[in-house]
């Protein structure tokens, strides 16, 4: 056999591939601890060692190293064969290990099986080999102190317990409580009573839970109360779900749902005023509306106080949350308790009958800009028709269509209609007129077979005279019942408001009605307009029916004011009021004195001259 040796790889080659050693000597592989392995770039699949800190022979499979055996021997024994080799033979062969009994490594003779066996159980005897009985009495049993292990009796102890005593099984902490405890660092986790009532918690607390003792009936569910206590209760009304044939009438809740097992096997939900169906196409105003919170916002306006229906349900985050206790809603508006936090995903439900529906449930943008109502009546915000053109008005078409018409323009500050025929305004009696009228409102009055005009002082004639063309006269006209700022004349001239005669006089009239004796003012007029007055007043007392009338001359100076009463008559046994006059802020006022507290009525007619 020649032997290659290749001083620039570091290998040994042979023409076989096999290396003998034929020696009664030894073979020395490297040593050396864990950390003086081979390391990457070195270490290769095959290479073997004996590691010093775990004394084991050990090789690299070509992803870890691994242990080969162990440094040391252990001691056996042969028995049963001629051999002092276990191999599969005709001969068994047994290894007894000296460390302990009951365990027996034996080859069957031709089959190359090496089989190891034991013994299933311990017996008496090899109990009491193993166990110190020198100090245990009949009855006891064996318990760990903490530190070691030692006999105790059954029946001394009331727990069983940690080292530190934190962590314990404990019955009758107090006399006869017949109470078992379960303790753990410290507190009490659960205990059992003496009628066998499970208490999960410190029953001392408030964070606790007791459960029933009665087992419930099918589909039932456990439900707790205010103080802990757990019962077994029907599901459907509980929980707010129902599943039964038919419809639930008593004790329901807005969001309840109900599951129909019987005729139509659909899922209703209810509005808190009927159930409605949730299957898809049903007529069911079934819609979510969409949100996104923003770390302040807290009230969101769904907007069902216009558009009907009721928010059933409120999600955060795909979490269903709970009405008074995480939000109030009131008039379609969801408030919560406290802000959603930025970038939520809030998600409400709308049900029951919806007045008209908007892109917002939709998840469309420029939600707020389009709305169709139950009608079908579309409203948008504008609307641009590209076949239309500015400043006509739009009216419908023979087929319903949008259209316009040159005759009918509008700029935005006159209407024009410029055509050939006529305009056809509103006609009714005066008792059909408007309930509110509006300044600039036209009609033609069938009752007096005239067109009338609507301004701040009521309606008035614009039409209707007649001209007599039986006199020998140009353009006579002659007139019924003229009012102005009257609607219905009732004389001849009727004139609600004050006349101005040439330029140098105001005829004006004006009534109040006083019930006290304190001088007070019945009548005024600007000091720079007028300087003098001429007054007539009828004084009417309402309660004993007496009256007086008086004539008043009064003139100012801008400053001073001067009166003078005259033409006195009363009806009573004297006068019922005496008069005076001052400038106050630069009106000058005529001032009454009442003789009495009795309601009266002042009528007064001035003519007044120009300054």
């Amino acid at each position: 056999m020649a032997l290659n040796l290749d001083h620039q790889r570091d290998r040994i080659t042979t023409a076989s591939g096999n290396i003998t050693i034929s020696t009664s000597g030894a073979l020395r592989v490297p040593v050396g601890n864990t950390s003086q392995r081979p390391q990457a770039g070195v270490v290769a699949t095959g290479q073997i060692r004996f590691n010093t800190q775990t004394t084991e022979y050990e090789g690299y499979d070509g992803n870890a190293w691994s242990s080969l055996g162990s440094a040391s021997f252990k001691t056996f024994t042969i028995g049963g064969g001629a051999s002092n080799d276990v191999v599969a033979g005709s001969v068994a062969d047994t290894i007894n290990f000296v460390g302990g009994t009951g365990i027996t490594l034996s080859s069957t003779p031709g089959t190359n099986t090496i089989t190891i066996t034991g013994t299933s159980s311990y017996g008496d005897s090899d109990v009491d080999a193993h166990l110190n009985q020198s100090t245990a009495s009949s009855g006891q049993y064996l318990q760990w102190t903490g530190s070691d292990y030692a006999w105790a009796s059954a029946g001394s102890s009331d727990s069983v317990i940690d080292a530190d005593a934190d962590t314990h099984i404990k019955v009758e902490a107090n006399a006869d409580e017949d109470i078992i405890r379960f303790t753990t660092a410290g507190t009490e986790r659960a205990s059992v009573n003496a009628t066998g009532v499970l208490t999960v918690g410190d029953s001392a607390g408030n964070t606790f839970y007791t459960f029933p003792t009665a087992r419930g009936t099918n589909t039932q569910i456990l439900q707790i109360d205010a103080v802990g206590q757990l019962s077994f209760v029907d599901a459907p009304q509980q929980a707010g779900f129902y599943y039964q044939s038919s419809q639930p009438s008593a004790g329901l809740n807005i969001g309840d749902l109900w599951f129909d097992t019987g005729t139509t096997g659909e899922l209703y939900i209810y509005t808190g005023t009927y159930w409605i169906s949730t299957n898809s196409g049903a007529d069911t105003g079934f819609i979510k509306q969409n949100y996104s919170g923003n770390g302040s916002t807290t009230a969101f306006d769904t907007q069902t106080s216009v558009n009907g229906g009721t928010v059933s349900l409120v999600f955060v985050n795909g979490v269903l949350v709970q009405p008074t206790n995480d939000y109030t809603e009131s008039n379609g508006i969801v408030t919560f308790v406290n802000a959603p936090l930025n970038g939520d995903q809030i998600d409400i439900m709308i049900t029951g009958s919806i007045v008209s529906l908007s892109l917002n449930p939709l998840g469309l943008a420029n939600h707020n800009l389009l709305t169709v109502d139950a009608n079908g009546e579309l409203t948008v915000n504008s609307l641009i028709v590209s076949d239309l053109t500015d400043n006509r008005v739009v009216i419908a078409g023979t087929s319903g269509q949008i259209e316009d018409d040159a005759n009918f323009t509008f700029d935005g500050t006159n209407l024009v209609v410029s055509t050939t025929g006529a305009l056809q305004i509103p006609a009714g009696t005066t008792a059909q007129r408007s309930g509110a009228p509006a300044i600039g409102e036209i009609r033609y009055n069938t009752s007096t077979t005239e067109f009338e005009g609507y301004y701040s002082n009521g309606w008035n004639n614009l039409g209707g005279a007649t001209f007599d063309q039986s006199l020998n006269t140009s353009d006579d006209v002659s007139f019924a019942n003229v009012g102005i700022n009257v609607a219905t004349p009732l004389e001849r001239l009727h004139v609600d408001g004050a006349i101005r005669i040439d330029g140098v006089s105001n005829l004006e009239t004006a009534t109040t009605t006083l019930a006290t004796t304190t001088q007070s003012s019945i009548d005024s007029f600007a000091a720079t307009k007028f300087r003098s007055c001429k007054y007539t007043v009828q004084i009417t007392d309402t309660v004993s029916s007496e009256y007086q009338v008086t004539e008043i001359l009064l003139i100012h100076d801008g400053t001073n004011s001067y009166v003078t009463t005259y033409g006195i008559i009363h009806t009573g046994s004297a006068e019922l009021v005496t008069f005076d006059t001052d400038v106050n802020l630069g009106n000058v006022r005529l001032l009454a004195t009442g003789a009495s507290a009795n309601s009266t009525v002042y009528k007064i007619t001035r003519i007044s001259t120009l300054v």
